[in-house]
């Protein structure tokens, strides 16, 4: 009967340390635009309830956007701030971006774009209130210290020009970096899968969909911005927010979810959540680019330049400095091709 005992006492305490490797070696990211602007309806309340239900779920790592007025703010910071730690340079500037983490955080900094606005009515609007979009970094220590830097951004919701540029400006910055940590990017992107941002970035910055490495392709009637959502201005299903990661990112999406969504007839935002759930993936591994990966990112900086050149005059300087890249890119491709 002793040696019963021992053994079970002996199991159970193996059951409980796989749990505890288990639970140190997973995480999740909630991704949400809170939808804060002065003209939705019921900003503070939709904030509470969106912030109560992150409060239960507990995602070690948490990005806003959208989250614009003091009093949104503030009672983001009142219902998780005793859960989280805080970086929310949208008290200084106002690009709507907060971001919120259970893990040690390393380092934080924010950038604002560049290029902001289309000329059109609507950003001429957003100037004058000083709205800006840029993207907030925040380097987090990982699984026995490993750092990974989370990226929460906000592209321009109408022009593909601009979004192009604002992607140029976030690439020029990772390359720049003097450590070149693997990236997690996540955000409101306002682009399609597979559409020429959605490329440029991926095949740039070597990242992966979590969604599509989940289950290989967007499954049908998979959504975001939805159009049974009253508080959506479009007709159609929309996919606009993504969780990206790096190849060397030592990380593996375990499950993946649209979420905070709300009651049908009073729902938290026009966009709905993305939650990503990762487990600890050491064997993750970049090996560079191939000869086909380069020719194909050649192809799209070239699609690219077309678009800046045709729709957005002001990012003249950017049109030449991809025309430079495209260039190295393809004495590179070519070198690679008669090896």
């Amino acid at each position: 009967m002793f040696k019963i005992q021992v053994l079970l006492s002996l199991l159970f305490l193996v059951l409980i340390a796989n749990a505890q490797t288990s639970s140190q070696n997973t995480f999740c990211l909630q991704t949400f635009n809170g939808y804060g602007p002065i003209y939705a309806p019921r900003v503070s309340e939709r904030t509470e309830k969106f912030t109560q239900e992150m409060k239960s779920q507990g995602c070690a790592v948490i990005q806003l956007q959208e989250i614009w007025n003091h009093s949104q703010i503030q009672i983001v910071k009142d219902n998780l701030g005793q859960n989280y730690q805080i970086y929310s340079p949208n008290e200084t500037n106002r690009f709507g971006l907060m971001s919120l983490s259970k893990v040690k955080t390393l380092s934080t900094e924010f950038h604002i774009f560049e290029f902001n606005s289309d000329g059109g009515l609507l950003d001429g609007g957003r100037e004058l209130a000083g709205v800006e979009k840029g993207f907030a970094v925040q380097t987090l220590s990982l699984y026995s210290g490993h750092p990974v830097s989370f990226i929460n951004l906000h592209l321009h919701p109408a022009s593909q020009a601009v979004r192009l540029a604002q992607i140029y400006e976030l690439i020029k910055w990772s390359l720049a970096r003097e450590s070149q940590d693997p990236l997690v990017l996540s955000g409101d992107f306002n682009m399609a899968p597979g559409s020429l941002e959605y490329r440029f970035l991926t095949e740039s910055l070597r990242l992966q969909d979590s969604v599509l490495q989940k289950w290989g392709q967007y499954p049908l009637h998979f959504c975001t911005y939805c159009s049974v959502n009253p508080l959506g201005w479009l007709s159609d299903d929309r996919i606009f927010d993504y969780v990206f990661y790096s190849k060397s990112a030592p990380l593996k999406p375990a499950n993946v979810q649209v979420d905070m969504k709300g009651l049908k007839d009073a729902p938290y935002s026009d966009h709905y959540g993305l939650r990503v759930d990762f487990s600890y993936f050491p064997q993750a591994s970049d090996e560079g680019s191939t000869a086909q990966e380069q020719a194909q990112l050649v192809e799209d900086l070239t699609a690219v330049m077309k678009v800046i050149a045709q729709q957005y005059t002001p990012a003249s300087r950017i049109y030449n400095e991809l025309g430079w890249w495209r260039q190295e890119l393809s004495q590179n491709h070519s070198v690679a091709l008669h090896q």
